[in-house]
């Protein structure tokens, strides 16, 4: 047994020389133990033949069908120290040659720098595993971490021989190591991050692309008048990092946001590219082949272009996958209907009124081209007539909306000379059908409905939504004027909420039921994320802004999910409202003044609804000169 312990501390000082990886040198001394347990149990001394019936016999016995990994490693080292194979005893520690001076300053330093951050334990394996790794790439004549390159780093993978735990260890020590010395200048960025992405299988993103996608690449690269330089994604990335932070998004969103621009680093560092949008955008269709995390992709590369072209990060804009209605206007009439929507746009009109113009622009111009015009100098008022007929809408207010806002258009192409005759407009006539439409409010089944779904506990419709169905149902607010209001709105002391309508700019005091009061409050103090932002309502998701009124209808649709009525959305919460108090008595000037309206002509349209009061108005037939029956 003298000789076994001797050999055992002869392979644990060499363990200790070549600086192997903790995980290792517990494991061969756990074997050891073990075997030295059983030797002196079974009263046996050490031979080859022993240590082998031992490893057969826990081998049988292990859950696994194996031995602990390095078991075997360590009886070779044992056999060959008996059998006096000296040189094959070496050979089985050493990787490589000794690590070069500059490269074992530079671990020295690394090591230093990590002196206090951690325990001594640590960076000492810390230092093995590095350490393994630069004596691993001695044989590509690495001298100092500068010259550490992607070819050298796959060959090291390629012959990486070591368990997938041990592997994670050493990529892990690598990559803080190589992150320490970019940050000191001696490697790029790219080089820093990839052992993060090799250890996360997302080399198919950066390596495998076709040589195809090279060559249009690199064609699209030599077409462009100005290209970027990687470090522009690097500083792009930064300031993602810190918006992402600041904006509080989860910690998975982050990482799956971040990883896209790293990636695309990763390949362009590796293949010598510089950035361009449309270069990115040809990678990106290899992205989309793997079909791997594509809306962020997406949306990185969007921002990304967004922050090169402009150097701004845009926080809140919504990049569309499809092309807008707009951007299939015939080519011909591009330029004059794109000249005429920016001039609508700096006059200040809405992002809805805007939106409609299109529209319309968007049916004129297609009939126009189905008709065989190429230019609005060949427009005649045949052709505008023709138009007319062909255009169908719905309503004749839908047709009156249209029309006049292409009538404008008109004007605006006489105005700037691109028609022969600039009084074509009077051409496009305008429909007169007044009409009385048919209010919709919620039937007396749905008010119950959505009333117990408002008190009810276990509705699963959050507090939020009950808030915006209440200030709807119980106050008449216009979804418009929900998502808008603010802190600063709402006194709690008088019990009201104190606001300007975004529709008729009409302010407006209204008083704020308990039912109200006790919902908001709810809301703040038990849902709403901690932010400073001045809007009572936010995003549950972060950025954690002000909602879009189609928040108001998406709560209307989760509490009664089975109500399907055509062109009735939100709205009809303050329809309701309107027509409960009218059937409650409430005269006509004061529900016109719990509505913000300046005149009675909106409420009007609800005392129909009365049925009560309007049987009180009934005619008999001889009053109505209707008799002879």
């Amino acid at each position: 047994m003298t000789d076994f312990k001797t050999n055992a501390s002869i392979i644990m000082k060499c363990l200790d020389e070549y600086q192997y990886c903790t995980e290792v040198v517990h494991t061969m001394q756990r074997c050891i133990s073990e075997l030295e347990e059983y030797l002196a149990e079974n009263h046996l001394t050490y031979s080859p033949k022993a240590a082998a019936e031992w490893y057969e016999n826990i081998s049988e016995h292990s859950l696994y069908k194996t031995a602990p990994p390095y078991y075997r490693s360590c009886l070779s080292k044992l056999e060959w120290l008996y059998l006096g194979r000296l040189d094959q005893f070496f050979l089985s520690f050493r990787k490589a040659g000794v690590i070069p001076e500059q490269l074992q300053s530079e671990l020295k330093e690394y090591l230093e720098y990590l002196s206090g951050k951690f325990c001594a334990d640590t960076i000492k394996n810390q230092g093995r595993n590095i350490s393994y790794f630069l004596r691993s790439i001695q044989q590509f004549g690495v001298e100092s971490v500068s010259r550490i390159t992607y070819e050298i780093i796959d060959s090291y993978l390629s012959g990486e021989n070591a368990s997938e735990i041990t592997k994670i260890h050493i990529h892990t020590s690598v990559r803080e190591f190589l992150e320490y010395w970019h940050s000191k200048d001696r490697v790029t960025f790219g080089i820093s991050i990839y052992f993060h992405y090799v250890q996360l299988h997302g080399m198919p993103y950066f390596a495998e692309v076709r040589n195809d996608y090279h060559r249009r690449i690199r064609d699209q690269l030599k077409k462009e008048d100005k290209t970027y330089p990687i470090e522009i994604l690097i500083d792009f990335r930064c300031l993602l990092k810190k918006m992402y932070s600041e904006n509080d998004y989860a910690k998975t969103t982050r990482s799956e946001m971040i990883r896209p621009i790293d990636l695309l680093i990763l390949f362009l560092d590796r293949n010598q590219y510089t950035y361009s949008p449309s270069a990115a955008w040809i990678w990106f269709e290899k992205v989309k082949e793997i079909g791997i995390c594509v809306p962020e992709f997406r949306r990185t590369l969007c921002l990304l272009e967004q922050y090169a072209l402009t150097g701004k990060l845009p926080k809140n804009t919504t990049f569309r996958s499809k092309k807008q209605a707009f951007e299939y206007i015939p080519a011909w009439s591009k330029e004059a209907a794109g000249r005429y929507v920016n001039m609508k746009i700096s006059e200040g009109w809405t992002r809805s009124t805007v939106d409609i113009i299109r529209s319309s622009l968007v049916r004129f111009c297609n009939c126009l081209d189905h008709m065989g015009v190429r230019s609005f100098a060949d427009l005649t008022e045949k052709h505008i007539k023709q138009f007319d007929l062909e255009d169908k809408h719905k309503t004749p207010y839908g047709k009156n909306a249209y029309n006049s806002r292409i009538r404008k258009f008109l004007i605006f192409l006489g105005e700037n000379h691109y028609i022969q005759n600039p009084m074509l407009f009077v051409s496009l006539t305008a429909k007169s059908a007044p009409i009385e439409p048919i209010v919709v409010v919620l039937t007396k089944e749905e008010t119950e409905q959505l009333t117990d779904i408002l008190k009810s506990e276990e509705s699963g419709v959050s507090l939020r939504k009950k808030a915006v169905l209440l200030l709807g149902l119980k106050m008449g607010l216009r979804g418009s004027d929900i998502v808008e209001l603010k802190w600063s709105d709402i006194n709690w002391k008088d019990q009201s909420i104190r606001f300007i309508q975004k529709k008729t700019q009409v302010e407006v005091r209204l008083p704020m039921p308990v039912s109200v009061g006790n919902m908001l409050y709810r809301y703040i103090t038990e849902e709403r994320y901690e932010s400073d932002s001045p809007y009572v309502f936010i995003s549950e998701k972060a950025p954690h802004q002000n909602l879009r009124s189609s928040a108001c209808y998406r709560a209307l649709h989760s509490a009664l999910p089975e109500r399907k009525v055509e062109g009735s959305g939100f709205h009809v919460m303050r329809k309701t409202y309107a027509t409960s108090l009218l059937r409650a008595g409430v005269g006509a000037n004061m529900v016109a003044e719990a509505l913000g309206q300046t005149g009675l002509n909106s409420v009007h349209r609800y005392l129909s609804l009365d049925k009560e009061r309007m049987k009180e108005c009934a005619l008999t037939f001889e009053q109505t000169g209707i008799d002879g029956w």
